[in-house]
């Protein structure tokens, strides 16, 4: 989260460099550069701060009991997990009517993200695959803690997601959704934009 932080830091101040920059500048092709920066600049900003959200548990963000009581039940507890149900997956939901799917949709469009943008992206993992914890919201499991999965489960309320049963140093067995783990083997990390 440090390293997320410093490279926000890193774009704000470039922001701010070619803004001030454009103040001093009477030049238009000087200009029109440092706007291109500073689109740039957001971009980076943008999928910094994506991919904390993605992580982020949904019930910090003022559901009501019974929207994530039904989230639970269904194995979508973060951001991408909505990233990967879909519209039509999220509305066949048991005891998800239409105020919970407002509310969904609401803290979704105040938070820039697109329900079932990476549905057809949903990992998968199989039996012994090597994993590390994203997130976790119970305080059991420290993030970053690698696991091997142990068994694929079906939600029983939806078709999605499927959750895994993953083991932590051959003890102990969480049940964890695709958003809250990442494999091992395909490290998709972001890398800064130069």
């Amino acid at each position: 989260m440090g390293e997320m932080m410093d490279k926000k830091q890193i774009c704000a101040q470039n922001i701010k460099i070619s803004a001030d920059k454009i103040a001093e500048s009477d030049n238009m092709a000087e200009i029109l550069g440092e706007i291109y920066n500073i689109e740039k600049e957001l971009e980076n900003m943008k999928y910094y701060f994506r991919s904390e959200l993605n992580n982020d548990y949904l019930d910090g963000y003022h559901l009501t009991v019974r929207t994530w009581n039904t989230l639970q039940r269904a194995n979508v507890v973060t951001f991408q997990d909505l990233r990967y149900v879909t519209k039509a997956q999220l509305e066949k939901f048991r005891n998800l009517g239409e105020k919970g799917l407002n509310e969904i949709y609401s803290i979704c469009n105040k938070c820039g993200l697109e329900i079932g943008s990476d549905a057809d992206r949903v990992p998968h993992f199989s039996e012994g695959d090597k994993v590390v914890i994203v997130t976790d919201n119970s305080d059991k499991i420290p993030i970053g803690q690698t696991a091997i999965v142990t068994k694929a489960c079906q939600s029983y309320y939806s078709f999605y997601p499927i959750y895994y049963q993953c083991e932590v140093d051959s003890k102990a067995k969480y049940y964890l959704s695709a958003g809250q783990i990442k494999s091992l083997e395909n490290d998709l990390s972001y890398e800064y934009k130069e």
